[in-house]
């Protein structure tokens, strides 16, 4: 699996340069100290964009839903330097949808029983959705967080996706 680190996590880096720099070279230290700051939110948030995306991925694989989507969609919403747009938020959303109610159509068709698993294997594929969907937002801590409590939901891996989480 590959990670994609694009256009946030550059100007991440770019932005913990310049706060950086400008922190040392300040003469006044709450100045300094303000740049700082903002030098460490800047590397944390280029931090939570790249660990979410991977399990986001990893979930995908796992489940089969990256076969249902297709490998060029799912890396295209996954590469930073796509621009996502609210048609691709809005797809995405509805697509979750659609694998949802295919998990709760078989559940009410059985009266709740899954024998055969074809309802969890659609409840796994909706989850990893899902996890895709919310790394879109990463960069915010409910996405980012959202992202991993849906891709673990997805995969009932937690060992795996720590492990993602530490690269």
């Amino acid at each position: 699996m590959s990670l994609t680190l694009g256009g946030a996590v550059v100007n991440a880096i770019a932005t913990v340069n310049q706060s950086t720099n400008n922190a040392s070279h300040a003469s006044d230290s709450r100045l300094a100290g303000l740049d700082t700051v903002q030098a460490g939110l800047a590397g944390y948030n280029a931090y939570q964009v790249a660990t979410a995306k991977g399990p986001a991925e990893w979930a995908c694989r796992e489940t089969g839903t990256i076969a249902l989507f297709g490998e060029d969609r799912v890396k295209r919403l996954l590469d930073d330097a796509h621009t996502t747009t609210q048609q691709d938020r809005d797809r995405l959303a509805g697509d979750v949808d659609d694998l949802d109610e295919k998990y709760f159509a078989i559940v009410e068709q059985h009266d709740g029983l899954d024998d055969e698993g074809g309802a969890l294997a659609w409840f796994h594929k909706a989850r990893a959705a899902a996890a895709l969907l919310y790394s879109l937002d990463s960069d915010a801590v409910q996405g980012f967080c959202e992202t991993l409590y849906e891709a673990q939901a997805a995969t009932h891996d937690l060992g795996t996706l720590k492990g993602l989480c530490r690269r």
